[in-house]
């Protein structure tokens, strides 16, 4: 509830409509959206990937899948049957 009442005060104070917020977040913060792919092997995938992006990453989170994190950008990578 807290969120939703902080967004209202700024609204008013600001003068400015919700989608203009959103918008702007938007644009500031981009996201590609969810990327999909069939690959035969995803586990061998995987371990290609923590490979490559080792040195290079800023952060490597395992509990959601694999989280990797750079200076400037990040992705999440998961396995999935659904």
């Amino acid at each position: 509830m807290n969120p939703w009442l902080l967004v209202a005060e700024l609204m008013c104070a600001t003068k400015t409509p919700f989608s203009k917020l959103v918008a702007a977040r938007i644009n500031k913060y981009p996201a590609s959206g969810e990327i999909n792919n069939v690959i035969e092997d995803p586990k061998a995938a995987r371990v290609r990937v923590l490979y490559y992006y080792d040195k290079l990453a800023t952060n490597m989170n395992y509990a959601d899948s694999i989280s990797i994190e750079f200076e400037n950008w990040r992705f999440n990578l998961r396995s999935s049957n659904t």
